[in-house]
């Protein structure tokens, strides 16, 4: 395998994370400077980040379900805000988990994904796995149902193409209309937001509740838990 997919799956690192050690000479292969998209055989080769080893056994999955507040950001670290998602693991298990699927902006809350397995989280987030994310929107103003064809179809901004899968609303026309519950198989970043601002509206609260099978339920605000193999399966659309 190359030895990006290694370092991800070992839970030591992004892909691109990897790409730019390899590019800054900082990984070793059997003594020798790794080469990008190089292949490693995990049974026979020694690799190395300085001078650590980097281990040819398959780690345990770790997985822990996060209610996001607002104010934190999903990043390992960041030298102006120390408010991570991160901080909120247990200790004993925050030096193991660096991994975030499925990431929301500073000012969204609700459910991520925290894990040590790379491949897991490459599984949730790449869009050809379509697995489903599912919002509440508060918006500064009553949704009109004028605005649904044009968040289907989506916009051209910044390069890429944003769309919103499925967008549910019970009260249409009605004042007290202003929350709207979004679907997503994809997630740029600050998707929601950018699409609802180009449609006029702006996003008084973005809230995540669902991802794939799994809801949030009984998890209070900045608390987390870590899921069960069952919990897990329900992250992935079965085929």
């Amino acid at each position: 395998m190359r030895i990006q997919k290694f370092l991800s799956m070992q839970g030591i690192c992004s892909r691109r994370n990897a790409e730019r050690m390899i590019s800054e000479g900082k990984l070793r292969v059997n003594g020798e400077v790794a080469s990008l998209g190089q292949k490693v055989n995990p049974e026979n080769d020694r690799v190395t980040i300085g001078s650590r080893v980097v281990p040819s056994s398959k780690h345990s999955t770790l997985a822990y379900l996060v209610n996001k507040p607002k104010g934190y950001i999903c990043s390992t670290l960041d030298p102006h805000n120390e408010n991570t998602v991160f901080s909120l693991l247990p200790k004993s298990v925050s030096n193991q988990i660096r991994f975030c699927a499925g990431r929301l902006d500073k000012d969204s809350e609700g459910m991520v994904i925290l894990t040590n397995d790379g491949s897991l989280v490459q599984c949730l987030t790449h869009p050809s796995q379509r697995v489903v994310k599912k919002y509440r929107v508060l918006l500064d103003k009553p949704f009109s149902y004028s605005s649904l064809s044009f968040l289907l179809k989506g916009i051209h901004d910044q390069g890429e193409h944003l769309k919103l899968d499925k967008v549910i609303s019970d009260k249409r026309g009605t004042q007290s209309n202003t929350s709207v519950e979004v679907h997503l198989s994809h997630g740029k970043k600050r998707e929601i937001r950018r699409l609802m601002r180009a449609a006029g509206y702006r996003v008084e609260r973005l809230y995540r509740f669902q991802f794939g099978g799994l809801k949030l339920t009984g998890l209070g605000k900045g608390n987390c838990r870590p899921l069960t193999h069952k919990e897990i399966a329900l992250l992935v659309p079965k085929r």
